[in-house]
C-alpha cells in the first residue's frame, strides 16, 4: 500500500521564493552599499557583497557573527545609540564619523528600519553608505567660499545674483554696503531698487550692455555711476558678471 500526493504547488512556490531571493541578492550585491539583515541579538543573517568590498571578507561567512565583532568595538560604540532606536520600532537615519576595525575612520549615512511583525520586532533592515568623499567635497566648498570672501573683503567687491526667471534677487553684505545701505537691516533686494540707485544718464547705456550680453551669453564688463542711498553721494562701479 502507499499514498501520494501532488506536491507541484509546493514545488512551485519554493521555486519561485528561490528566484525571488536570487533577484534580490543580484540587486543588493550591484548597489554600492552596506545592505543587510540583523537579529534581534544584534546577530548578521543577510549581508550583501560589499561587506567583503569594505571589510574583505565574504559576506557568506558574517551570518551569525555579531555587529560588534565585524564593525569593531569602537564603530558599534558609535551606532549603538542608533540601533537600540531600530530595536525598539523606531527607523533611526544618521550621518556619523566612525572608527571600523581594519578600515580606519569613515563618514557614513545609515538607515536602521525595524522589521515589526505583530507589533514586535524581528529584526533590522540595515543601509550603510560612504560619503567620506561628499564630506570631504563640501568642506573643500567650504573653504573655497571663505577664501573667496576673504578675497573679495579685501578688494571691497560686492556680489549679486538675479534670476532672470523667477525674478528673485540676493545681494551679499558687501554689494549692500556699497549702494549705502545697512546690511543690518537691509531692504528686500530688488532689481527695481538697484536702479533707483542707478544714475538716471547711465540707466540706458547699461540696460543697452546687459542686453546685449544677455543675447550672446557673454561675461560683460560696466562702469557706472550710483547715488548711495545713505548720503546720497554719486560713487563709480565697476560692474563684472555674465548670463548663465
Amino acid at each position: 500500500s502507499g499514498a501520494a500526493v501532488d506536491v507541484t504547488p509546493m514545488r512551485d512556490a519554493r521555486q519561485a521564493q528561490a528566484e525571488t531571493e536570487a533577484q534580490l541578492r543580484i540587486i543588493s550585491d550591484s548597489l554600492p552599499v552596506l545592505i543587510a539583515y540583523a537579529t534581534p541579538d544584534r546577530r548578521y543573517r543577510f549581508n550583501n557583497r560589499a561587506y567583503e568590498t569594505w571589510f574583505g571578507t565574504a559576506p557568506e561567512s558574517l551570518a551569525g557573527r555579531t555587529m560588534e565583532e565585524v564593525l569593531g568595538p569602537a564603530a558599534y560604540a558609535g551606532i549603538k545609540p542608533h540601533l537600540d532606536r531600530a530595536y525598539a520600532g523606531e527607523t533611526a537615519r544618521f550621518r556619523s564619523r566612525l572608527d571600523y576595525a581594519g578600515l580606519g575612520p569613515r563618514d557614513v549615512s545609515g538607515t536602521y528600519v525595524p522589521h515589526i511583525v505583530d507589533g514586535k520586532v524581528q529584526g533590522i533592515v540595515i543601509l550603510v553608505e560612504d560619503v567620506s568623499e561628499q564630506i570631504a567635497g563640501e568642506q573643500r566648498l567650504r573653504d573655497s567660499e571663505e577664501r573667496l570672501r576673504l578675497a573679495m573683503e579685501g578688494a571691497r567687491m560686492g556680489t549679486w545674483f538675479s534670476d532672470t526667471r523667477t525674478g528673485r534677487v540676493v545681494w551679499d553684505d558687501a554689494h549692500l554696503r556699497l549702494l549705502g545701505y545697512d546690511p543690518a537691516s537691509p531692504p528686500p533686494a530688488t532689481d527695481a531698487l538697484w536702479q533707483e540707485r542707478l544714475h538716471p544718464d547711465d540707466r540706458a547705456r547699461v540696460a543697452a550692455s546687459l542686453d546685449e550680453a544677455r543675447r550672446g551669453v557673454a561675461p560683460f564688463e560696466i562702469e557706472l555711476r550710483i547715488r548711495r542711498a545713505d548720503d546720497g553721494r554719486e560713487r563709480w562701479l565697476a560692474l563684472y558678471g555674465r548670463f548663465i
